[in-house]
């Protein structure tokens, strides 16, 4: 792997920027790996619902911390109500007092986990921000061909894409819609969000909000229970993959489809990392020295649907060069 370094390229700005957008994405998923662990244990048990049922429960009497939970918890049905749902917590006072240590409690976890969802947003964005700049000459002296004729450059923008839809694969798979859902609307609720205007909660909410993907591994909302020794996933659960999936979940980025198709190029043709000359030059080796280009391949052309549906061909050679015996495709360090 090229080391890059910041002292030896001082005057290219463009550089700059790609090692600033690749450093960072590799912090949001180390803070997301972390997160796995760190679900608030309300939020994994089988105590909460929709805004639709939360009548029932909060006309209840019942003063379990179960039946407080049901009242305090919503998905994104809240912003439909909100003022509805804030009322019925205030006139019942043992509901109020429940959602006052609720909020002293988990501010903090809640607050982390929205910070590093809005993170990934922002990390989309501001990729996409950087393709417009580069095509409208904003750097100096550099284009995409030149970004891209660059060994060091064509690695960063290559990583840069395959990052933001890792963070997509690796949030999907982790954290259930309806979890992430809960955990963005309970941080509203008790942030200081509505008085800050520089965050991004629309944006974060349509990327964030539930795809319909299930799968055996994912921390579902409402798994097992409220303590931490129940199970937090669901191990009898079938993996659903709805149509379109992860091409529509991807979609939400709106990553430029023209460029990732560049980058497609390139990955095919290209060895970026130059592993088939210096470590693995035997030709029975090809599937290992592109390995990790067939990583970045594998998450990137769920950004460009047309590719895989469409172009046959293409994806025939892509098979043939990169899976042709590699089958199991390692697409993150760990």
């Amino acid at each position: 792997m090229v080391s890059f370094s910041l002292e030896d390229d001082q005057d290219d700005d463009c550089q700059q920027c790609l090692l600033t957008i690749v450093a960072r994405g590799t912090a949001i998923i180390t803070e997301l790996c972390r997160l796995v662990e760190l679900i608030p244990e309300p939020f994994l048990g089988t105590c909460c619902q929709s805004i639709n049922n939360q009548a029932n429960s909060i006309s209840n009497n019942n003063n379990s911390n179960r039946s407080h939970l049901q009242g305090i918890i919503c998905d994104f049905s809240y912003f439909k109500s909100a003022e509805e749902f804030e009322a019925k917590i205030e006139a019942d006072p043992e509901l109020k007092r429940a959602d006052e240590e609720f909020c002293d409690e988990y501010i903090d976890i809640l607050t982390r986990f929205y910070l590093t969802f809005e993170a990934v947003q922002r990390q989309a964005s501001d990729l996409n921000r950087f393709i417009i700049e580069l095509e409208d000459e904003m750097f100096i002296g550099q284009t995409l061909d030149g970004v891209l004729a660059n060994h060091e450059s064509r690695q960063l923008l290559c990583e840069a894409h395959f990052q933001v839809g890792y963070m997509l694969l690796l949030i999907d798979r982790n954290f259930s819609g309806d979890l992430r859902e809960r955990l963005i609307v309970s941080y509203y609720r008790y942030s200081a969000y509505r008085s800050s205007p520089g965050t991004n909660l629309d944006e974060t909410c349509n990327l964030m909000r539930a795809t319909g993907y299930k799968c055996p591994q994912q921390k579902i909302f409402g798994g097992g229970g409220v303590g931490r020794d129940k199970a937090k996933t669901d191990s009898n659960q079938t993996t659903i993959r709805p149509p379109g999936y992860p091409e529509n979940y991807f979609a939400r980025v709106g990553i430029d489809q023209s460029v990732v198709s560049t980058l497609i190029a390139k990955l095919q043709t290209v060895d970026i990392y130059n592993q088939t000359v210096a470590i693995f030059p035997h030709p029975d080796h090809r599937s290992n020295a592109l390995a990790h280009q067939a990583s970045i391949l594998y998450v990137i052309l769920y950004f460009c649907p047309n590719i895989l549906k469409t172009q046959r061909s293409r994806m025939r050679e892509i098979t043939d060069k990169f899976f042709s015996d590699n089958w199991v495709v390692h697409v993150f360090m760990g």
